[in-house]
């Protein structure tokens, strides 16, 4: 730990940090039939929502790239989906 950082690992974290190239990543992660709204509030925190075949998530306040509360929001409405559908009694498969 707290070696050289590699060209590979320099241009990595500089994609990274590139709010344009994260947005870009995460709206290809949308699926198309995805409903996602988001909010800027006035001390620059973010709020991500999105809403999957009846299923909502929502990312907390604690971000400031909304991008990443939307992949965070995307992923709690993913993880809701089988427990949500088990208790239904619905088939997964």
């Amino acid at each position: 730990m707290g070696g050289r950082v590699t060209p590979h690992e320099a241009r990595f974290a500089a994609c990274i940090n590139d709010k344009r190239l994260v947005s870009s990543a995460v709206l290809a992660l949308m699926p198309d039939r995805a409903t996602f709204t988001g909010t800027r509030l006035d001390d620059g925190s973010v709020i991500g929502q999105v809403a999957l075949g009846g299923l909502t998530g929502a990312h907390p306040r604690t971000g400031r790239v909304l991008a990443m509360g939307w992949l965070a929001a995307l992923l709690r409405t993913l993880a809701r989906q089988p427990v949500v559908t088990a208790q239904r009694g619905e088939n997964l498969s």
